[in-house]
């Protein structure tokens, strides 16, 4: 019995030969759907055993820079993640993929440390995107 979501992952062209050998769901079964253009490939998955979430961490010790999300299960939340430069981090988002600031339940005030969170899982997400672009790609989500 698993706990399974929808994933999607994408990486920069370049990378996707190494990220083949190491990302094990493409090793045991394909991608649901791939979108190729010439910069990134996105991959998505529909059954994704808990988000991923070994997977992902298996990724964090390899040097390839990748952005994705993944729906919510039953025991987790949706979430957006990236990599840049052997620099991780992830966020709870919402079921469309935005940024979740939840407030704390005893005073019902959003705290500074979670502020501070979506900030800088949004500065390392940009830099994601800026290095998709630098070969040209218009956009990426």
């Amino acid at each position: 019995m698993s706990d399974s979501c929808w994933f999607s992952i994408a990486v920069k062209n370049e990378d996707i030969e190494e990220f083949k050998k190491i990302f094990i769901p493409l090793k045991n079964y394909p991608a649901d759907e791939e979108y190729e253009d010439e910069h990134y490939t996105e991959f998505i998955f529909y059954e994704a055993n808990y988000g991923f979430y070994t997977e992902i961490e298996d990724l964090q010790t390899k040097d390839i820079n990748f952005r994705g999300r993944h729906g919510n299960g039953g025991d987790f939340g949706s979430m957006r993640f990236a990599q840049y430069n052997n620099m991780f981090d992830e966020i709870n988002t919402d079921y469309d993929g935005n940024i979740s600031i939840s407030a704390n339940n005893a005073t019902g005030k959003i705290t500074v440390d979670k502020l501070i969170a979506a900030e800088e899982f949004a500065k390392l997400d940009q830099k994601v995107i800026e290095y998709f672009k630098s070969n040209g790609i218009k956009s990426i989500w």
